[in-house]
């Protein structure tokens, strides 16, 4: 199953410790604080608990959402101008 993780963290070194954290687990980054990947729920919880010690006492949220293949596919993203390298298409 796929899994959006989203986080908001106020904390700048904080935030990029569990970017670089995503990014080394696999994860696709699709916008700067929301990343894509394919786990079981299992994994989804302990990268969860992973992420919550490297987070530590600092404020913030990470929201896991399951997404299935299907409507992963339907999605659809709204950009205007260059965006993290990719460039704006027509709305498909």
């Amino acid at each position: 199953m796929k899994w959006l993780v989203c986080y908001d963290i106020e904390k700048d070194s904080v935030r990029n410790k569990v970017a670089d954290f995503c990014l080394d687990k696999g994860l696709e980054r699709v916008q700067y604080s929301v990343f894509l990947g394919s786990m079981t729920r299992t994994l989804a919880k302990e990268l969860g608990a992973q992420i919550r010690r490297k987070m530590g006492k600092n404020p913030g949220q990470v929201r896991f959402v399951p997404i299935c293949d299907k409507d992963w596919k339907t999605s659809f993203r709204v950009q205007v101008g260059d965006h993290m390298g990719e460039k704006a298409s027509d709305g498909k």
